[in-house]
């Protein structure tokens, strides 16, 4: 049999008949201890670096090896439209309202939640963020000839997170022949 070149068009994936396409930037909710939080326009930093251990082993001093070392874990920004909501700026005070013994103020760490959601509005992802706090909050500037949209940021610093299963969600895990 002679072979043919698959052609592969609009939504077609012959690979498995299933379509593994990426999914959009666009479709996602930030929920802030389980509460749906006011429209985000962005939300970056979801990234961590281990550093490296490297170190040698007796009789085999010819090569270095290496070891996961301590992980830290980038703060995220969150970006909003700023409304008559004060809720990311009453969050954050908190982080200042410390008492004589440098005890944090009530409410000060929760947990977030960003999900990335398909063209339909599907749940796909979700990344649990854990033990978070907002360590700087930030207006822009203010400008008398501007006409853009005032977008206040918060800075949030963490204790790490993970991807979480989604119900209903199979993981295609590739595997290396």
């Amino acid at each position: 049999m002679e072979d043919q070149a698959v052609i592969m068009t609009g939504d077609s994936f012959p690979a498995d008949g299933k379509r593994h396409d990426p999914y959009r930037n666009m479709n996602f909710l930030v929920l802030i201890d389980g509460f749906i939080s006011a429209g985000f326009k962005e939300v970056e930093g979801l990234n961590w670096t281990t550093t490296e251990v490297t170190y040698r082993e007796g009789g085999d001093n010819t090569v270095e090896r290496k070891s996961p070392g301590r992980t830290t874990w980038e703060p995220i920004i969150l970006r909003r439209g700023m409304t008559i909501s004060t809720e990311m700026y009453d969050w954050s005070i908190a982080s200042v309202k410390l008492d004589g013994a440098g005890a944090a103020a009530e409410n000060l760490r929760r947990n977030i939640n960003i999900i990335l959601r398909n063209k339909i509005l599907q749940e796909v992802k979700r990344w649990a963020v854990y033990n978070c706090w907002i360590s700087k909050y930030t207006i822009p500037t203010l400008d008398a000839m501007g006409d853009e949209i005032l977008l206040e940021e918060i800075t949030v610093t963490h204790e790490g997170w993970e991807l979480v299963a989604v119900a209903g969600v199979d993981y295609v895990v590739p595997t290396f022949a």
